[in-house]
C-alpha cells in the first residue's frame, strides 16, 4: 500500500492550497455570473458575498426567475427572515424547480443553508450549464458542449499563425485568443495586437467586448491562473459564443466589398502602373540622375490626372514636389496624404546582389521585384488610387472628406544623398511656397518601413524624437587654433594633457557609471508628456533581446534601460546621446607624437517635445562642467530639427490604425512612436501645427534597403482599401478635432 502524505506535509499543504484557489476562483466567477444575470431586475438583488448571500434562498429564486423567464411562485411562497428553518424552507421552493429542471444530485437544500462551499459551487455550476446549454442549442451533454465552444473558438482563431488553440484552458494562458476573436468578428474594429503580458491583453479584450457587445467579464483577468479552471473558462467563453456575430456586417462592410470589386477589377492596370514607376531609376537628389527624377515626377502627375484630381501641379527643379487635391466641399476635413517617388541608389554592397536588374519590375506569383517598389512607390499609387476608386463607384460627391496628395522626391535614409537638415530645408521650402494650397485638418505620412519596434507589424505613428549635433573642440595649446594639425612630441605627455583624452572624457561624462543619460533636464521622460502619449505605445512588447539582434549589440555590453520607462518609452520620448566622429583627431599623429586639439561631433536624440536649443543649451553646459583642467572648449556647426508628437486618441488616428488592422489581418497592428527623426512627418507637423501620422507594415519579406525588394501586389491593393477606409472613418469628423502637439511651427532649422 502507498504512504499517504501525512497532513502539514509539503504535498498536503499543496494540494490544499490548489483547492483553495480553485473554489477562490470559482466563487469570483459565478458570482459575476450570478451578478450579471440579475442586473437588470428592479429588485436590486445582488451578490456581494457568494457563500453567505446564496443561504436565504432569496438570490437562487430570484435568478432561477430570471433566467427562465418564469415565476416560482407556484412552487411555494417565500418567506423574509433570519431564522435557519425560515431559509431551508425558502431553498426548498428552489430545489423543486432545480430538481424538475437542472437534476442536481447529491445536494440538498440545507447544504446550501450551511454554506458547504463546495457544494453551492456545484449547484451553481448544475445550473450555469443547464442555461449554457440551452443558450448554445439545448446540448445536454457536457463533452458535446465543450467540442461546440471549442469548434467556435478555433473558426475564429484559425487564421492567426500565433495561436494554435486545442483546448479551452492553457491556451488562453496569453489572452491572445480573445483579442484574435474579437478581430476576426469585427477587424477594423477590434485590432489584433497581443503583447506579452496576459493581463494587458485580457483587460483590452473585455473591454472592448463588453463595450462592443454587453459581454460580461467573469473571469479576473489580474488572476495569473484564471485559464486553469474549465468552470472559469468555459462561461466566459459561452458569453463571447452567444453574444458575437460572426462578423460585423454593417456599412462599412458593404463599402468593403465595393472596394474589393473595384481592386479585383483594376488590378492590372494597378500592377501596370506601378511597374512604368518602378522602371523609372528616381535616385534623389543624385546629379546622375536629375531627368529620371523629372521622369517619375511627370509619371505621378500623369496618375494624378488619370484619377480625376484637380489643381494637378508639378513644381520645377530637381526632384520635383507633385501635388494635386479633390475638394468636394468646405464644411468638410481636409486630409494631405504625403508619398515618395525617390529612392536610394541600388549598388550599396550591404544591399546584396540582385537577381535581375534593379529598375526592370519582375511579376511572379503576384508579386513585383524591383528598386523602390517597397520604398515608397508602392504607397504613391494607393491614395492616388483610393480618391480614383471611390470616385468611380460612388461618384465625386461620395467622397467623405477633401483631399490632398504630394508626392515628393526626397531621398530616403539609406541613401547617401540622405541628409536630414538638407531635407528638412527642402521640404520647409516647398510648404512656404504652397502653404495656402496645402493647407490641411490632418495629416497622414507614409512610412514604408512601419515602426522599427513593432516588427512584422501594420503600424500607425504618432511622433518621431527631433535631434541636435554640433562639433566639440579641445585644445591644450596656444597655437591649436591656427595650427591643430602639428602635433607635439610625446616626450612632454607627462605633464602635458592630451586634449584627446580630456575630450573623450569630457564626453564620456554625459553618461553616468550606469550607462544612463546623466545631463541635468535631459534625464527621463517630460512630465508635461500627457499620460495618454505614453499609454499609446504600452501595447509594444518590443524589448532588450530584439533591440540586441537587430542592432548586433553585444551580450556582454551594460544595456542602460531607465528604470521608470518601458524600451519603448525610452525610444521614443526621452534623450538619447551619442558620440559620432570619435577619430576626429587633427591630421595624421605618429605614434611618438600627440595631437595639440581634439573634436568630436556630438549627436543627441531629443523627445518630440524639446526645442533644439533648449538640449543644446544643457548638453554643452554640460560638458563645460566635465572638463575641468582648465581646458577650453569650442563648439560649432550645430544642427539640429525638432521633433513631433500628435493626440494618439484623436479620431483621425484611431480610423488610421483600425482600417490598416483590417486590411493587414492576422498580421498584429501597432500604435507606436518613432525613436528616430523622421523628416517628412516632422515639417508637416511643426509647420502646419495639424494633427499629423505616419502609417506602414514592418515586413521583412519586403526587404527594404536590400537587393531583390518586392511587394505582394495584394498588398498594394489593400493599401487602397486602407486609405478608403481611413478617409471614411473622418465622415462627419468635426473640422476643430484636436490639435496637434509640436515643438512649435515657428522654431526654425538651427545651423552655425
Amino acid at each position: 500500500m502507498a504512504d499517504q502524505a501525512p497532513a502539514g506535509s509539503p504535498k498536503h499543504s499543496a494540494r490544499d492550497q490548489a483547492i483553495a484557489d480553485r473554489i477562490k476562483r470559482q466563487k469570483k466567477v459565478f458570482t459575476n455570473w450570478v451578478n450579471y444575470k440579475l442586473c437588470e431586475r428592479d429588485d436590486n438583488i445582488m451578490v456581494t458575498d457568494l457563500f453567505e448571500d446564496i443561504k436565504d434562498g432569496w438570490v437562487m429564486h430570484a435568478l432561477l426567475e430570471e433566467l427562465s423567464g418564469q415565476s416560482l411562485r407556484p412552487l411555494g411562497k417565500m418567506t423574509k427572515g433570519k431564522l435557519r428553518i425560515q431559509h431551508v424552507a425558502n431553498m426548498n421552493i428552489v430545489f423543486k424547480y432545480l430538481e424538475q429542471t437542472v437534476k442536481i444530485v447529491g445536494i440538498g437544500p440545507q447544504d446550501i443553508v450551511d454554506g458547504n462551499e463546495t457544494l453551492v459551487l456545484g449547484m451553481l455550476w448544475s445550473t450555469i450549464v443547464f442555461f449554457m446549454a440551452k443558450d448554445l442549442g439545448g446540448i445536454d451533454d457536457m463533452s458535446a458542449l465543450k467540442s461546440k465552444i471549442l469548434r467556435w473558438v478555433k473558426k475564429h482563431t484559425d487564421p492567426y499563425e500565433d495561436l494554435d488553440i486545442t483546448n479551452l484552458t492553457s491556451d488562453f494562458a496569453s489572452g491572445a485568443p480573445f483579442l484574435a476573436i474579437l478581430n476576426n468578428v469585427n477587424p477594423s474594429g477590434s485590432p489584433y495586437n497581443p503583447s506579452d503580458d496576459p493581463v494587458d491583453n485580457l483587460k483590452r479584450a473585455f473591454k472592448d467586448a463588453h463595450e462592443k457587445y454587453g459581454v460580461p467579464m467573469l473571469i479576473d483577468p489580474e488572476d495569473p491562473d484564471f485559464w486553469k479552471d474549465e468552470k472559469a473558462m468555459i462561461p466566459q467563453l459561452a458569453e463571447f459564443m452567444k453574444r458575437l456575430p460572426d462578423e460585423v456586417a454593417d456599412k462599412e462592410t458593404i463599402a468593403d466589398q465595393g472596394m474589393d470589386n473595384w481592386t479585383k477589377a483594376n488590378k492590372d492596370k494597378l500592377a501596370d502602373d506601378l511597374g512604368d514607376l518602378c522602371a523609372i531609376p528616381s535616385v534623389a537628389d543624385d546629379p546622375d540622375h536629375i531627368q529620371d527624377c523629372d521622369a517619375a515626377a511627370n509619371k505621378v502627375k500623369d496618375l494624378m490626372t488619370d484619377a480625376g484630381m484637380d489643381n494637378v501641379t508639378k513644381e520645377d527643379g530637381p526632384a520635383p514636389f507633385v501635388f494635386a487635391d479633390k475638394m468636394v466641399g468646405e464644411n468638410k476635413p481636409t486630409v494631405l496624404i504625403y508619398a515618395n517617388y525617390g529612392v536610394s541608389e541600388p549598388d550599396d554592397p550591404a544591399g546584396g546582389s540582385w537577381d535581375g536588374k534593379p529598375f526592370e519590375p519582375v511579376v511572379d506569383a503576384d508579386r513585383m521585384t524591383a528598386k523602390g517598389v517597397a520604398e515608397d512607390k508602392s504607397h504613391v499609387l494607393a491614395p492616388i488610387n483610393a480618391v480614383k476608386a471611390i470616385m468611380d463607384t460612388v461618384g465625386a460627391n461620395g467622397l467623405p472628406v477633401n483631399v490632398k496628395v504630394v508626392v515628393g522626391g526626397v531621398p530616403p535614409p539609406t541613401s547617401k544623398f540622405y541628409d536630414p537638415s538638407n531635407n528638412t530645408q527642402k521640404l520647409k521650402d516647398f510648404v512656404n511656397r504652397n502653404k495656402d494650397a496645402l493647407m490641411p485638418d490632418y495629416i497622414l505620412v507614409s512610412e514604408p518601413d512601419g515602426s522599427l519596434l513593432a516588427p512584422g507589424a501594420a503600424a500607425g505613428m504618432f511622433s518621431c524624437r527631433g535631434f541636435v549635433s554640433f562639433d566639440v573642440t579641445a585644445t591644450t595649446f596656444e597655437d591649436a587654433a591656427t595650427s591643430p594639425e602639428e602635433p607635439f612630441c610625446s616626450r612632454y605627455v607627462g605633464p602635458f594633457l592630451d586634449p584627446a583624452i580630456v575630450l573623450a572624457k569630457a564626453v564620456g561624462k554625459l553618461r553616468g557609471a550606469d550607462g544612463k543619460i546623466a545631463v541635468a533636464g535631459l534625464t527621463g521622460i517630460d512630465p508635461e508628456l500627457p499620460a495618454a502619449i505614453r499609454e499609446a505605445v504600452s501595447g509594444i512588447t518590443y524589448g532588450e533581446a530584439e533591440l540586441r539582434a537587430d542592432s548586433g549589440y553585444k551580450a556582454g555590453a551594460v544595456f542602460a534601460q531607465e528604470a521608470d520607462m518601458t524600451l519603448a518609452e525610452q525610444l521614443c520620448f526621452s534623450t538619447g546621446v551619442s558620440v559620432v566622429n570619435l577619430g576626429g583627431v587633427f591630421g595624421e599623429v605618429e605614434e611618438a607624437t600627440a595631437p595639440r586639439a581634439a573634436r568630436v561631433r556630438v549627436h543627441a536624440n531629443i523627445p518630440p517635445t524639446m526645442k533644439v536649443d533648449d538640449a543644446y543649451t544643457k548638453l554643452t553646459a554640460a560638458i563645460e562642467a566635465n572638463v575641468g583642467y582648465g581646458v577650453t572648449v569650442e563648439f560649432s556647426d550645430k544642427k539640429g530639427e525638432p521633433g513631433w508628437v500628435s493626440d494618439p486618441t484623436h479620431q483621425f488616428f484611431k480610423s488610421v490604425c483600425e482600417s490598416m488592422g483590417k486590411q493587414f489581418a492576422p498580421k498584429p497592428s501597432a500604435s507606436a512612436g518613432n525613436p528616430e527623426y523622421k523628416p517628412i512627418p516632422a515639417v508637416f507637423a511643426n509647420c502646419f501645427g495639424k494633427p499629423t501620422y505616419m502609417h506602414g507594415v514592418n515586413d521583412g519579406e519586403r526587404n527594404i534597403h536590400h537587393a531583390n525588394e518586392s511587394m505582394a501586389l495584394e498588398d498594394v491593393r489593400r493599401e487602397i482599401r486602407g486609405f478608403v477606409k481611413t478617409l471614411g472613418g473622418l465622415q462627419g469628423l468635426s473640422l476643430d478635432g484636436s490639435v496637434a502637439t509640436t515643438t512649435g511651427a515657428a522654431e526654425e532649422k538651427v545651423e552655425a
